[in-house]
């Protein structure tokens, strides 16, 4: 066996990803159980789509490494998309630039988490949310959240804009506001930018409000994952009674 083409296809690792994909009634195309593990999911599998037993060798060989979750699936990619093609759901979490996929996946399982409608990336830019580290990082959310991937997201997000959508961005610099004392509404879109730079200039010149999480003198900044989280409950949660 060969490694599997990840061009048209993306890689869904382990029992919880491979059951949250099928439940969301995500397109998988074919199931592999590897050296007899799983045995059980076969049944309730086979008439949701194709299952294949593979030995451990056979496993390695399709996924180009040592593979030790005991289930994958394979499905096919999502086409690239318009947001201007599409209705987008708000809250809009846009990463036009992260550069490790696991921070990708978090961001996604997180926005799921804390009532987002939709994740946007720049497609062919930055971390790939179909890669199996996105994919296992995401724990399952990736199937729970429509994730669209733009190739023009700065255009989409400066087009919904000017349509009266609100967008923050992310910051950790001197100027920006206190997240606390975010803006509020229902046409929100949160821009995280990469992970070494932030937010470029024309993603700021976007922003209507630049925030920033509080944080002791002797620390710099956080890791753009629990940052999102941070950023995303706080915005997004309801005002106490």
């Amino acid at each position: 066996m060969t490694p599997l083409c990840l061009d048209t296809h993306f890689r869904i690792e382990g029992r919880w990803n491979v059951e949250a994909a099928l439940d969301s009634g995500f397109p998988v195309e074919q199931v592999f159980l590897v050296g007899g593990q799983h045995a059980d999911l076969r049944e309730r599998l086979e008439d949701r789509c194709p299952v294949m037993t593979v030995s451990p060798e056979e496993a390695e060989a399709l996924a180009g490494y040592p593979f030790h979750r005991g289930v994958f699936a394979l499905a096919p990619r999502p086409v690239p998309r318009r947001l201007v093609e599409i209705e987008p759901r708000f809250p809009l979490v846009v990463c036009p630039a992260l550069g490790d996929a696991s921070n990708l996946g978090a961001i996604i399982r997180s926005a799921a988490a804390l009532g987002a409608g939709m994740i946007a990336v720049a497609h062919g830019r930055g971390a790939d949310p179909y890669s199996p580290k996105a994919v296992r990082a995401a724990s399952g959310a990736l199937f729970r959240i429509p994730v669209v991937a733009s190739p023009a997201l700065l255009e989409d997000v400066a087009g919904l804009a000017a349509r009266g959508a609100r967008v923050i961005g992310a910051a950790g610099e001197n100027g920006a506001i206190d997240v606390r004392s975010s803006p509020r509404g229902e046409r929100m879109i949160f821009v995280f930018g990469s992970e070494a730079r932030g937010l470029d200039s024309q993603w700021r010149s976007l922003c209507q409000a630049l925030v920033a999480i509080p944080m002791r003198a002797e620390v710099e900044s956080l890791n753009v994952g629990a940052a999102a989280a941070i950023i995303l409950w706080e915005v997004l949660r309801e005002s106490p009674e």
